[in-house]
């Protein structure tokens, strides 16, 4: 174990200009390492002539109830300031790639505008320093009216290609394999999932140019998430991945049933989970319309039972996405240029935590407004992650996809305690250990199928008995 490990975090007000959202990032990086020189204040990290990429929250070009798109993405002024600073440290030589896997049903040019990738880009090309800005996915969505999935075209992908990475039984996966056939994503063939994700055999597609990376800048949106608890550092490396139909999300089914994608046993919710997997893969249009228009008119119902309201795995029960996450934070870090893993680190790491304008509620995709005015950042994301979700209110220990990060033996993200963090701060209240962070934290709300967890209550089945699979929340 290491004696500590540091997490900045910088204050600010959420009203400000780019200019100062780029000196609230130096701010928060000078923090973290005082090491500044010609090069700015990520020389200490990245070297002129190294591949970077910078991989922001590019999730969708909207607000799925029609909310403030900012609570949403990575804020074009952070990733502005992070662009500048690696050129600056590069020196004017070597590659910068800032690409991201949005949703299947993103607008990728819509993105573009949004945030003024091209334009941003443009500002730091130079001879010997090029700068591609990528969408990560071989796939997107054609959307009908009523918000269904009518197909998929193909797009361009990465062009430095995709490595397909075997964890197998090294996958955190690889404890449900006798589940295997109940793995599941929502609007994904779960055909195709089952021919990654089966016994003895777990893979993922990663793409290229992520592998090919010196260094990687993780910009994340603080916010909060229906099937993970929060979308941090952590969450945020699922967009590496080009294809996420190898991406178990959930296991079909209640938890009685040996799934988890919600906790009692319910028809309607067997049967909308049902109708969801048929019009996806529904040849026809008139089919997937036809099916579209079924779960539409039954989901009043299954948002009926109030106590047990959530579905799709968006519950603190969903005992699978946490794996699928911490298999590919893991993949980032062990896996070579050509996917092959190795037992050490290959390309250093910096979480660059967006919270000017951070989420909470129902995340990621209708989270409140929250104006916080502050940036974090940290070279370890599990730390990062554990330090922003303790600022937000939340106890890390109930959240698998952090609490479980300290458990990993083989191929491990941590080599300290969740006590050997130390925040430095330019807020006093904030300065320390997490126990700081705890008594100022900033009261986010969860989402719904989260209160109970965060709460610190411990969670019950409908019939009464004490929750024991591996997500079950329990206090340190």
């Amino acid at each position: 174990m290491i004696s500590s490990v540091r997490v900045a975090i910088a204050h600010g007000d959420p009203e400000y200009n780019a200019a100062k959202i780029g000196e609230l990032v130096r701010r928060c990086l000078s923090l973290l390492s005082p090491k500044e020189d010609r090069r700015g204040p990520l020389a200490w990290l990245i070297q002129p002539g190294d591949t970077v990429l910078v991989k922001p929250n590019l999730v969708q070009h909207y607000h799925a109830a029609g909310g403030d798109i900012r609570t949403v993405v990575t804020d074009r002024s952070v990733i502005g300031a992070a662009l500048e600073f690696v050129a600056q440290a590069l020196a004017g030589r070597g590659t910068i790639v800032i690409g991201d896997a949005p949703l299947q049903k993103a607008d990728w040019s819509a993105l573009d505008r949004l945030l003024d990738l091209q334009l941003l880009g443009e500002r730091h090309r130079a001879p010997e320093l090029s700068i591609d800005i990528l969408d990560f996915r071989r796939t997107a969505a054609t959307m009908g009216p009523l918000r269904q999935i009518t197909g998929r075209r193909s797009l361009a992908g990465d062009p430095r290609g995709y490595r397909t990475v075997r964890l197998d039984h090294r996958s955190l996966l690889f404890e449900l394999d006798a589940d295997w056939r109940r793995y599941s994503v929502t609007n994904y063939d779960p055909a195709l999932m089952r021919q990654h994700h089966r016994p003895g055999v777990h893979e993922y597609l990663i793409a290229g140019s992520a592998l090919a990376a010196d260094v990687v800048i993780n910009l994340p949106k603080l916010k909060t998430h229906r099937k993970v608890g929060v979308t941090l550092s952590l969450k945020n490396c699922v967009g590496i991945s080009g294809d996420k139909n190898w991406l178990p999300h959930h296991r079909s089914g209640s938890v009685a049933e040996g799934g988890d994608e919600y906790q009692a046993r319910n028809a309607a919710k067997r049967l909308y989970s049902e109708l969801a997997e048929r019009q996806d893969t529904a040849p026809g249009l008139l089919s997937k319309y036809a099916y579209a228009a079924a779960r539409k008119l039954l989901e009043p119902l299954v948002c009926l039972f109030r106590r047990d309201s959530y579905r799709e795995g968006s519950w603190w029960g969903n005992d699978t996405l946490w794996r699928t996450v911490l298999d590919l934070n893991r993949l980032l870090i062990y896996a070579d240029k050509n996917g092959e893993l190795h037992s050490t680190p290959q390309r250093r790491f910096l979480s660059l935590v967006d919270a000017v304008i951070a989420g909470d509620g129902e995340g990621p995709l209708e989270p409140n407004v929250r104006k916080l005015g502050v940036i974090a950042c940290g070279e370890n994301p599990v730390a990062v992650d554990a330090t922003c979700a303790t600022l937000m209110g939340f106890d890390h220990t109930l959240i698998p996809v952090i609490a479980r990060a300290f458990d990993i033996r083989e191929l491990p993200l941590v080599a300290f305690r969740a006590d050997d963090i130390e925040c430095a701060s330019d807020e006093p209240r904030c300065r320390g250990g997490l126990e700081a962070l705890r008594r100022n934290h900033l009261g986010f709300r969860p989402p719904a199928g989260w209160a109970t967890a965060l709460a610190g209550h411990t969670p019950v089945h409908a019939d009464g008995r004490v929750v024991t699979s591996a997500a079950t929340p329990t206090r340190a």
